[in-house]
């Protein structure tokens, strides 16, 4: 039985399904169970990713709320119904629960593809998708409003809905949190990096105007300040576009106890991936130095450019002593396979 063998057995089991029946067999005999507006949610980004819930529409209101990231606010009438799950899917059943979470789902069925996604049984889908695919769904799904399917023009956020605090936290653990970027950020693909850079720019946006400092939101963003992220994302969280956001971060990002340690759970990617192997760019750190200088606490942003501009002069950094350090600046990373055109041919 597939699905209750080794991680690798069952994650090869589910990409060879054809149906969503045979998928769901395989993913509950792993331990895996989506129900309800789980279920719905997972057939309606597995045969229709392109539009989960409702058509796109051309009209002006829709493609401002596209402009911005976010899904049309939409009444029950419009919704379409949920595609039969029969048949070989548009999307990998694996990827779909993710890309269910970037495609501002109702908070229904953000719940509960959570409870399913955060469970440690669910570390058979990840073995089975692009390993970007959890920390890029996060982002999305924090970075946008959730789906409205009334007339309430409200925003609703995920990270401010307080039953699913915890469960956006057990997700982080479970997918994103110690792991290395580098795996899949050194491939320098052109769709991800531009995926990326949309992302981090919806997210600072949400972080500063919508969120004021979640710490939650703080950690995502600053995921986009690992040095293997393109440049652009990496400005956006030094400050380079706007100070406030970095002294926000700064305040939400505080090291925990004493000292710094390599395992801080403000930081979603081992700290090596802050650190290098390239060095960071003396103006913007400087820059950061500068903004920073007002802020008392001890904090990451703080330690991190402190570490870069001791780099440059060839001084101690604060962090030395924390982990071993990178490779030397100018060491290339390993090279990666060869990318796909875009997001969705991965993902099938």
């Amino acid at each position: 039985d597939a699905g209750s063998g080794d991680g690798a057995a069952a994650a090869c089991a589910l990409r060879l399904c054809g149906s969503w029946p045979s998928a769901r067999a395989v993913l509950g005999a792993g331990g895996v169970c989506f129900e309800g507006q789980a279920e719905d949610a997972v057939l309606r980004a597995a045969f229709r990713p392109e539009a989960p819930w409702v058509a796109v529409r051309d009209d002006l209101g829709s493609r401002a709320a596209r402009a911005q990231g976010r899904a049309p606010a939409t009444v029950p009438s419009q919704v379409q119904p949920t595609p039969p799950g029969l048949g070989p899917p548009s999307l990998a059943f694996a990827a779909a629960p993710f890309w269910a979470l970037a495609a501002s789902p109702p908070l229904g069925a953000v719940r509960e593809l959570l409870e399913v996604l955060s469970s440690p049984e669910a570390a058979v889908l990840a073995s089975a998708v692009p390993p970007w695919l959890p920390f890029v769904s996060f982002a999305a799904l924090l970075g946008a409003p959730l789906g409205s399917r009334n007339e309430d023009l409200d925003l609703h956020w995920a990270w401010s809905e307080k039953s699913l605090r915890p469960l956006l936290l057990a997700f982080v653990d479970q997918h994103v949190r110690g792991k290395d970027p580098s795996v899949w950020l050194s491939a320098g693909s052109d769709w991800l990096s531009e995926t990326l850079r949309g992302l981090c720019h919806r997210l600072a946006i949400a972080f500063l105007e919508e969120s004021f400092g979640d710490k939650l939101m703080a950690r995502t963003l600053w995921g986009f300040a690992a040095m293997e992220m393109p440049s652009e994302c990496r400005e956006v969280c030094w400050g380079a576009q706007d100070p406030a956001i970095l002294v926000l971060l700064s305040r939400s990002l505080q090291v925990s106890g004493p000292a710094p340690g390599a395992g801080d759970e403000a930081l979603f990617w081992p700290l090596a991936s802050y650190l290098g192997p390239q060095t960071e760019s003396l103006d913007l750190v400087q820059q950061a130095g500068t903004v920073l200088a007002s802020v008392a606490s001890q904090n990451w942003p703080a330690l991190l450019a402190a570490h870069h501009r001791a780099r440059h002069g060839g001084g101690a950094s604060p962090l030395d002593s924390v982990c071993e350090m990178p490779l030397p600046a100018g060491t290339a990373p390993p090279g990666g396979a060869a990318a796909p055109k875009s997001v969705l041919d991965e993902l099938e």
